[in-house]
């Protein structure tokens, strides 16, 4: 049986949402990634440094997850750019290890940051 609600219950269900959010300072689990994630981006763009922890934490957590059509889109889309080049370093440690072959594979995404995204100014974001 189909359930309806009025566009009034839905905005306000929606507001509630965001309001749970916010007061649970961004947790990603409240509401969808797919809306919160381009609103951390906005958020810390603006200059919000809870949203901006949050931001730089879930760039590490979808890079981390070692999905390569999303650590292929955070490269090329400069997400990598939002964080400083020391938690670039601490990311790459945790996602390649220590591994003769995983530092070989740290060499060539960084090469490729570098010829691809301008990550190496002077804290470009913070």
């Amino acid at each position: 049986h189909e359930c309806k609600i009025t566009p009034k219950i839905e905005f306000w269900a929606h507001c509630s949402n965001l309001q749970a959010w916010t007061e649970n300072h961004y947790d990603t689990r409240i509401i969808h990634s797919n809306l919160g994630f381009p609103l951390l981006k906005e958020l810390a763009d603006a200059g919000d440094p809870i949203a901006n922890r949050v931001f730089k934490d879930e760039i590490a957590k979808r890079f981390n997850s070692k999905v390569e059509s999303v650590q292929k889109f955070f490269l090329e889309e400069g997400y990598l750019n939002y964080l400083s080049n020391e938690e670039l370093q601490i990311l790459f440690k945790a996602h390649f290890g220590i591994s003769e072959i995983e530092k070989k594979k740290y060499v060539l995404v960084r090469v490729y940051m570098d010829d691809h995204i301008p990550l190496l100014e002077d804290d470009p974001i913070a």
